[in-house]
Formats: structure tokens, sequence, C-alpha cells
């Protein structure tokens, strides 16, 4: 009784606005204590989903590891039945009476291993087009009539993509049946077949030019010297020749570089290329460096001239060009 009579006392002394706050205010709490329970449910129901979440992504890792280790077995088991096939082909290795274990080249894998690895360590076909264009003046000098030029072991066929956008009359052949088998998707002429024997097949005076790319260095002597006499023989007056080699006096190149490719048999120096065609009667013999590396050290701030001769030495060591290209032409009729 004494509350309501309280009550109503101070009701009466309130404004008339205030009078209804207490009932206000009893329905907001009750509406606060709804949502809360609203958002502790919607917290439970949230907690159980991202448990659910994590159970499954669990169990998805679980598989995926699973799987993972499947793909590990088949292949090793791949590897496996890929290395028995490559054995039992006819290209594969064969033992001597020694029982030495020998590779021809040709065969299947190898094959395969060499067009792969082209395409990492060469570089793209465009880029070592672009690098080939400096060529094109020695091959645009020749009077070449219905006479083809030659390509020892085309690769990936940049030099004879670039012959036939430039109208000129040119085949390839290489040992590589990936490599003919790009030549032709790429609708060129490549040919397989051993280069060097095809060329001591050939008539005299039959050829406008003789090309070879990153060639000579595979070859054992006995067949380079080959290769320069045959293509002498068959060059019409006037061919080229073009022998093109890594640079063993670019020391990145002979020291390292070089030798990450295992068909190469040692570095070439330009000085015996050079003297080569000189001896087997090639005339007007350069010497062309090539694919020089970018940069190198600035001597312009080196005040002390012994300083600076070193760093002039180092450059040529360093940052000379990757390749040469020795380059020779048969005598002309009149010479």
């Amino acid at each position: 009784m004494f509350r309501r009579r309280a009550a109503d006392v101070v009701s009466a002394c309130l404004p008339q606005r205030y009078r209804h706050l207490p009932q206000e205010t009893a329905a907001l709490s009750t509406r606060l204590e709804q949502l809360s329970a609203q958002v502790q449910r919607l917290t439970d129901e949230l907690t159980e989903q991202l448990a659910s979440v994590d159970r499954g992504y669990q169990g998805l890792l679980e598989r995926l590891a699973e799987m993972s280790r499947l793909r590990g077995e088949d292949r090793a088991e791949l590897t496996t039945v890929a290395a028995r096939v490559r054995l039992n082909t006819d290209g594969a290795p064969t033992v001597t009476p020694q029982g030495h274990r020998t590779v021809r080249a040709g065969q299947p894998y190898l094959d395969s291993f060499y067009s792969g690895f082209e395409e990492r360590f060469r570089g793209s076909r465009d880029g070592i087009e672009a690098k080939m264009l400096e060529y094109l003046p020695a091959i645009r000098a020749v009077e070449r009539g219905d006479a083809a030029v030659l390509d020892v072991g085309p690769g990936r066929c940049e030099w004879l993509g670039l012959l036939e956008k430039e109208g000129i009359l040119a085949y390839g052949v290489d040992t590589n049946t990936r490599f003919v088998e790009l030549g032709a998707s790429l609708g060129l002429d490549v040919r397989l077949g051993d280069a060097i024997e095809h060329l001591r097949e050939l008539p005299d005076v039959s050829l406008a030019g003789v090309t070879a790319f990153q060639v000579a260095e595979h070859l054992p002597t006995a067949l380079l010297f080959d290769l320069v006499d045959h293509a002498l023989r068959t060059l019409r007056p006037g061919g080229v020749l073009i022998l093109e080699t890594p640079n063993p006096l670019n020391l990145a190149v002979g020291a390292a570089e070089f030798w990450i490719d295992p068909t190469h048999l040692r570095p070439l120096h330009p000085q015996f290329l050079e003297y080569l065609l000189i001896n087997r009667g090639f005339v007007e013999v350069e010497v062309h460096t090539t694919n020089p590396p970018s940069g190198s050290f600035d001597l312009g701030s080196l005040g002390d001239a012994e300083l600076r001769r070193l760093g002039e030495h180092l450059n040529h060591l360093l940052f000379t060009g990757g390749d040469y290209a020795v380059i020779g032409r048969r005598a002309a009729s009149a010479e």
C-alpha cells in the first residue's frame, strides 16, 4: 500500500512526459532480455556451425594427405614403369663386351629430355630468333639461285623459321625426332637423320649456305673436321658457313654454364675455329661475339689507373659475349 501511494505521489510530482518512464523502462528491459537470449542462441548456432566447418576442414586435410600419398605412390610406380619401357626400347643403352653402357644419339628418351632441356636453358624461341637476326646479312649476301641453306641440327627451328620469313630456301637435318616433329608442325622442311652423313652424300657445289648453331661443341674433333670439309665441298662459290658455339672466353660460360649440358664435349676457343676454317680453305673468315650478358662493372668512379685496368680485365672475362660465331665463305670462282 505504501509503495503504491509513494509511486502515486512521485507520479503526481513528475512532469506529464515522464509519467510513463517506469513502464517504458520495464518494456525496454524485457526487450533487452529477449535480444540477449536471441544473441546467445545465434552465438551457440554459429559456434556449432564453426565446429562443423572445422571438422569438415580437418577431414578434407586428411583426405588430401591420403591423396598426396597415393599420388606419390602412383608417381613412383609410373616412374618405374617408364624407366623399364625406356630400357626395353630399341634405342636403349647397350652394353659393350667390357660391360660399359653406351648411349646412342637419337634415343627416344634422350630426344624427349633434350627437347625439355632446350626449353629450360636455351631461352624462348622468340628470344633466340631475335638474337639470330644479326646473321641474316651473311646469308642475304650470297647469290643463292635455286640452292638451299642447310641448317645442321636445327633444334627448335628458330633459324629455319627466320629464313622462311625472309623467303630464303632452307631445310634442316636433325637426329632428334621431337625437333623434326616440331619443324613439321611449323610447316618447315626438317628431315630426320645424321646431318654430317647427309652432307657427305650431297653433290659438290650444291648449297648456298651451311649453318650450325650450338652444334660444334657436341662433335668429336674428327666429325667437326668432316663438317667443315664437306661444307666447303658442297658450297657454291661465295657460299657461307656459319658456326655458332658457346664462348669460353666468357668466364661464367667456360667455367660453369657450358657444362650444364651433359652432351657438350668441350669448349672451343674462337681462335681454334677461326684457324680451322682458314686451314680448310675458307676465305674472309671472321669471328663475331654475340649474346653479351647484361651489365658490367662501372669504372668511371675508379680514380686509380691500376684498378681501372683490373676492372676492364674483369669486364672482359665476365661480360664478353656468351656465344661467338665463326663465319667464312667459299672463294668465288674469280678469287
